[in-house]
């Protein structure tokens, strides 16, 4: 699957539970952003405006990653849902190998878990960082392919579910994984035929396609290489595996944008080592770095979704002060939301994801040495005050956003509850006491929500 998708991948580093989320963009320091601001007031579940809560039902693939951020008047939504709209279930424990289930508002497939499907770094060398993981909803897909195919063309073809990983090198080159999902193995082959169509979609590029990886998935099957004008002189080259499994196509591909040729004995290897995988996922079989059950255990919000995935040990703790050993470490599922109206900056910015350890003391051992945790921000400083409710323990710091105007508008906090660590991070908020108060609210949903309650936050109607 060939395509160019500048607004999911305009990220340098994206480790989002500690690498301060260092977007590709900067700010205009003298356009401050404004903030989203958290009361105690909320709507009512069974609302059908704008102040209406978001439910797992209420975000369909297709329309999840879509929507506007948040309204003027910001309001974090903290109170517990009508009895006819309970939150999604939430067991005390995590359950690593547990049949897996689609995160409730992932928007991916809803009979599985595609964000557990592709590659994470324990196939690639250490060279390649994570870049950037997330659902893309058809209208992004359209909108990517340049009006080549329409938003209805796709929807014909069954497509249920698509989720891609970009993984990207010092020299700017990248590797990516994904999985397209369909109602149907029928519908696979409708939508290779669009997809995989380079003279429909790549009109500026010189592709050929070369016969299926041996042994690697089903038909329709294919190896596409080649090169694309950048439009400023400079050629991308390609090279893309693609094939079926089931009703899924399946891909790992590689370009390169410093003139060399992509290595096409890793992204073979990264086919081989995709198809297992994805076989393994369909199976219900433990997956290593990932916990099943985090997604629907971990708060969702209703800006707009940044990054969504899982991570392991090394890409959480990548931006850490010093290297840690996550003893223990199970997985972890990360979404970052950004509620900016501006195109020249991120901010605001909130990150929440949850890890699992194999038992509490793991997590503590982490929580001990707290200055390992946080990368070296402009004026980090540790808060003494932060409410963490009826957690087990909780260290958070103060900082200035990275990008943003300066200021101390920042505040990013590690919660212990048993063997979960949650981390919450706001950026950019009008100040250092904002960001706590938003910061403390959305912990409190997250221990109502690891109880079994609610586990959306409604940050709605941002005056940016």
């Amino acid at each position: 699957m060939r395509h160019r998708l500048p607004a999911l991948i305009a990220v340098l580093i994206l480790t989002l539970s500690l690498s301060g989320l260092a977007f590709a963009q900067t700010t205009d320091p003298n356009n401050p952003v404004a903030h989203p601001t958290a009361t105690e007031t909320g709507a009512n579940p069974t609302d059908t405006g704008d102040n209406a809560e978001p439910t797992p039902t209420d975000n369909p693939f297709f329309d999840e990653n879509d929507s506007e951020a948040a309204s003027p008047e910001a309001t974090a939504t903290t109170e517990e849902p009508a009895s006819g709209n309970p939150g999604p279930e939430a067991s005390p424990t995590s359950m690593p190998g547990t049949l897996p289930q689609a995160s409730p508002v992932a928007g991916g497939d809803a009979e599985v878990d595609l964000a557990a499907m592709t590659l994470d770094d324990s196939s690639l060398t250490s060279d390649w960082i994570l870049t950037g993981e997330q659902y893309i909803s058809v209208q992004q897909l359209a909108d990517a392919l340049a009006g080549a195919v329409s938003v209805e063309e796709l929807q014909a073809t069954g497509m249920t579910g698509y989720y891609e990983s970009y993984y990207a090198n010092q020299a700017g080159n990248q590797v990516r994984t994904y999985v397209i999902a369909y109602d149907s193995p029928e519908g696979v082959q409708k939508g290779f035929d669009i997809l995989e169509n380079e003279d429909l979609l790549v009109p500026n590029g010189s592709m050929q396609d070369l016969p299926a990886l041996s042994g690697v998935g089903e038909t329709p099957a294919e190896i596409t290489t080649g090169t694309v004008e950048n439009g400023d002189g400079t050629q991308q080259a390609t090279y893309d595996i693609s094939f079926r499994i089931d009703r899924f196509e399946v891909g790992a591909a590689m370009e390169t944008n410093d003139g060399s040729e992509p290595d096409r004995d890793l992204v073979q290897q990264m086919a081989r080592d995709l198809a297992d995988r994805v076989t393994a996922v369909l199976a219900g079989d433990k997956v290593e770095g990932v916990d099943y059950a985090l997604p629907g255990e971990t708060v969702t919000l209703d800006g707009q979704v940044a990054y969504e995935g899982y991570e392991t040990a090394a890409e959480v703790f990548f931006a850490a002060a010093t290297d840690i050993t996550a003893t223990g470490y199970v997985g972890g599922y990360y979404r970052a939301y950004t509620y900016s109206t501006d195109v020249s900056s991120y901010l605001p910015l909130i990150t929440v994801g949850s890890a699992s350890f194999e038992n509490d003391n793991d997590v503590a051992d982490l929580l001990n040495a707290p200055d390992n945790l946080m990368p070296a921000y402009d004026q980090l400083t540790p808060i003494d005050n932060f409410d963490a409710g009826d957690a087990d323990q909780v260290v958070a710091f103060s900082f200035a956003a990275p990008n943003g105007p300066g200021q101390v508008d920042s505040v990013r906090a590690f919660v212990q509850v048993g063997s979960i660590l949650f981390t919450v991070d706001v950026q950019g908020e009008k100040d250092v006491d904002s960001a706590q108060k938003l910061a403390e609210q959305i912990v409190a949903r997250e221990l109502d929500c690891q109880n079994g309650g609610d586990c959306t936050v409604t940050i709605n109607g941002n005056t940016f």
